[in-house]
């Protein structure tokens, strides 16, 4: 069995105006009403000669807010793994406890804990509750955390919570835009105090940087990998130097000509989820390394 990860950027609305959020307030994409199918993403799916396919649905905001999301859940999950990076905590339709009712197995939820603005927003329990609903159904959640400095007074309860919930939460070090860590000065207080914690995980603060250094690394992007970006174009990766376009998501799918570029010559790889799939060489470490039963997902 061959697996290839089609990473999907879909354009979707956000409420939560997160004051560490890498999406320039001017980004205009969000109002993107195109209609994709999951037929769509199976199309351009097998293009990579791969017979299983991941669909990493890391919208430019809160996926479950896109009209036709729920269609796309319920035609690729029954066969495909299926994993949406959302908040889970937007305010709308019930489409995460729809899920509940289908092939739960191959769903997974790379839940961001935005813990402060669920509050300001009042969606707090309400999230904490459909998270639970999801994990006793059978769903995968593997929850993040950016350590930003307004989350420095609230780490606690959010630990507090994790354990109620019986899940490690991934503290993911805050980062400028899209560019460099920030290096705070408070990074090392935090590693000092919760190093150790039975509700941390730590392994993608630690790997981060090394997730950037593959340039000279054989890289798959473009076989191994496709992403749909969110203009809908379908490219190789994000890496500059590195990226390949083949055309527009989907009027192009029929004619696209995948390729690998090779040997990465990107200065750094900015999307750090490409490497964890073991698209690149270079990186020793892949997802089953950072997330509580990965393998368990993927492999069933």
């Amino acid at each position: 069995m061959t697996r290839a990860i089609i990473m999907s950027e879909p354009p979707a609305k956000c409420n939560l105006a997160c004051p560490y959020c890498y999406v320039p307030h001017n980004f205009d994409r969000r109002n993107d009403t195109k209609q994709v199918t999951g037929n769509d993403y199976l199309r351009l799916a097998a293009k990579t000669g791969a017979d299983k396919y991941l669909f990493w649905m890391c919208g430019i905001g809160e996926p479950f807010m896109i009209p036709y999301f729920r269609e796309v859940m319920e035609t690729i999950s029954p066969d495909h793994k299926i994993c949406a990076v959302t908040n889970l905590s937007y305010f709308g339709n019930n489409t995460p406890e729809h899920l509940l009712t289908l092939n739960t197995k191959n769903i997974g939820m790379y839940w961001s804990v935005h813990w402060k603005q669920m509050k300001i927003h009042h969606v707090l329990d309400l999230t904490l509750r459909r998270v639970k609903k999801m994990l006793d159904g059978g769903i995968k959640v593997w929850p993040t955390i950016v350590m930003h400095p307004t989350y420095f007074d609230v780490i606690d309860d959010v630990l507090a919570a994790m354990k109620k919930l019986g899940v490690t939460i991934s503290f993911c070090r805050y980062r400028i835009k899209q560019d460099d860590l920030a290096g705070l000065k408070e990074e090392r207080k935090l590693e000092a105090k919760y190093r150790g914690h039975p509700q941390v995980c730590w392994k993608i603060w630690d790997i981060t940087p090394e997730a950037w250094k593959v340039a000279g690394g054989q890289c798959m992007a473009g076989k191994k990998q496709i992403i749909v970006d969110a203009w809908w174009r379908i490219c190789s990766c994000h890496g500059e130097n590195n990226k390949i376009f083949f055309g527009t998501f989907p009027e192009d799918i029929d004619t696209v000509n995948l390729r690998t570029p090779g040997v990465c010559r990107s200065p750094r790889c900015p999307c750090k989820h490409s490497v964890f799939f073991g698209v690149n060489q270079k990186f020793p470490h892949t997802f089953a390394d950072i997330l509580d039963g990965w393998s368990d997902f993927i492999d069933a």
